[in-house]
Parts: C-alpha cells; sequence; structure tokens
C-alpha cells in the first residue's frame, strides 16, 4: 500500500514536469485517474488482508486438528460446534441463567451412544427465563425429528415433570435446542433439568472423541462440569483436552479422567469451574 502511494506521488511529479508539453486539463485528468485506480486497489489490499487475518475460531480449530490427531476432527469441528453458524448461535448466547453444575453420562458401543445430561442452575438475571440451551452432538446425520429418544424432564422432589424442547438450530451433525420450563423462571428462582438422547451410528470403532462444549452456551463459566462415561469394551487409553477460544490452544486438561471401575470401561472426569470460552472433550481409544 506505501509503495502504490510513493508511487501515485512520484508518477504525479513526472506529469507535472512535462506540463510544458502535456495541455494542464488532461494532465490533471490522468493524475486524479492514477489517484483513484491506486486508491481502488489499496482497497482491495486492505479487504483481503483483513479476510485472511486468523479468526479466533480459525485458531482454534487449527490448533485442535494439530493436537488432537484423530482422522476427520478438522472437517467434523468446522461442520458442526465450530461452524460460524452454530458459535453464532450458541458461544455465551445465555446471558441469564448461573450454571451449578453439569453432568453429562454416556454410555458408549463401537457405534452408538446413550447420553443423559443434567443442568443444575438459577436464574441471575432480573429477567424472566424461559427455557435453558442444549447442545446434541454426533458422528452420524441426525435431524431434529428423528430422534427416536429425545426428552427432557424438570427434577422435582414430588415427581418428575416432562417439557417441551424447541429445535434452534438443526446442522444434522449438531443440534441446538432449547428446553423449555413450564413457567418462566423468575430471578434467583432455581431448576434442574434432565435431557436424554440416543444417537445411533454418532461413534467410530477404535479410536474416537467425545465433546463439551456445554460451558461456551453460557455467558459466565459453569462451577462444575462431570463427565461420566462407559464404554461397552475396556478404553486403552483415554485422555481429557481443553481447546480455548481466547489462548486459541488446545491442550491437555490439568485435571485427567480417573476410573471407577477395574475393567477400564468407566472413567470420571471432573472440572473446577469450566471456562465459558472452552471446549472440553475426551480422546480415547478402545479395541
Amino acid at each position: 500500500m506505501l509503495a502504490a502511494t510513493i508511487a501515485a506521488i512520484s508518477l504525479i511529479g513526472t506529469l507535472l514536469g512535462l506540463r510544458d508539453i502535456i495541455p494542464t486539463v488532461p494532465l490533471l485528468i490522468g493524475a486524479l485517474l492514477f489517484c483513484g485506480l491506486t486508491g481502488w486497489a489499496a482497497a482491495i489490499y486492505v479487504a483481503y488482508s483483513t479476510k485472511m487475518a486468523t479468526s479466533p475460531v480459525e485458531a482454534l480449530i487449527s490448533a485442535i486438528s494439530e493436537t488432537v490427531q484423530v482422522p476427520f476432527t478438522e472437517s467434523w469441528i468446522r461442520a458442526t460446534i465450530l461452524s460460524q453458524r452454530a458459535v453464532d448461535a450458541y458461544w455465551g448466547s445465555n446471558k441469564s441463567l448461573h450454571i451449578e453444575e453439569i453432568i453429562c453420562k454416556s454410555s458408549i458401543t463401537a457405534r452408538d451412544v446413550e447420553n443423559v445430561i443434567t443442568i443444575k442452575g438459577r436464574n441471575s438475571s432480573k429477567l424472566d427465563v424461559d427455557s435453558c440451551p442444549m447442545l446434541l452432538i454426533g458422528g452420524s446425520v441426525l435431524h431434529f425429528s428423528e430422534f427416536a429418544v429425545n426428552a427432557a424432564s424438570l427434577k422435582r422432589d414430588a415427581g418428575d415433570v416432562a417439557l417441551a424442547i424447541r429445535s434452534n438450530l438443526d446442522l444434522g451433525l449438531l443440534q441446538l435446542i432449547d428446553i423449555m420450563f413450564p413457567t418462566v423462571l423468575k430471578r434467583g428462582e432455581t431448576f434442574v433439568v434432565e435431557h436424554k438422547h440416543d444417537w445411533p451410528g454418532a461413534m467410530t470403532p477404535g479410536t474416537d472423541i467425545m465433546w463439551y462444549p456445554f460451558a461456551a452456551m453460557f455467558a459466565r463459566d459453569v462451577d462444575r462440569l462431570t463427565v461420566k462415561v462407559d464404554f461397552a469394551a475396556p478404553a486403552s487409553y483415554i485422555r481429557g483436552f481443553v481447546a480455548d477460544l481466547d489462548s486459541g490452544t488446545c491442550t491437555l486438561s490439568p485435571v485427567q479422567p480417573v476410573e471407577t471401575d477395574d475393567a477400564r470401561k468407566s472413567f470420571e472426569w471432573t472440572i473446577d469451574s469450566a471456562d465459558n470460552q472452552a471446549i472440553y472433550a475426551l480422546v480415547f481409544d478402545r479395541r
């Protein structure tokens, strides 16, 4: 851009030096046209440079792909949890709820998964709240209307209350839903909601990943994220990772999952103060 400006000044100077040969009016028109073309080229350069600058989401995708070397990871996260459409829809979208704990229980076979996700929290805003967000993700295309099991309930001492579910975003591999409270949640009121769903074909035999982007749905950190997984076959290894949007990094979690049986089939992973700018992931292999 600087080079173009210098070139323009140089050419104008040269043209002015020819003012005794070239009539003044054509000379000025030529100089103005050149300046206009230079400005247009500079604007294209700036726009192109801005477009090519690495965004926080792109930086995170690169970090995950380099760290979590599992086949098809990059293409999958680009289509789901880090697609721009999904990020715009869910990341930090709920500014009213303070979440005390999210508990994710998964029963995993070679190709299928059954999930039970419990969210405990309260309305910490001055406004009434009518729903709680939830993300459903899998490795096979399953649209909102195609779930065989997709049910939510409000947990109460007097008995569970079935809740309505509203589809917010359907990407096939990712579902963003709203779990509707029976009545609006007033300021300071608490809740415990549970969501159950099965996802056939969600898993890949051998090495695979379970993703936990749930804290990122909220504007505040989640007090605790608890992950419990049960495998049909023993896990040869299991690792917990943290992908941080602020730093654009993906690293091993300082807290790792622990075995809860003697057969390497059941594990629990507890993260206190789960960062709302992070996605958590379990990478494992079971043969």
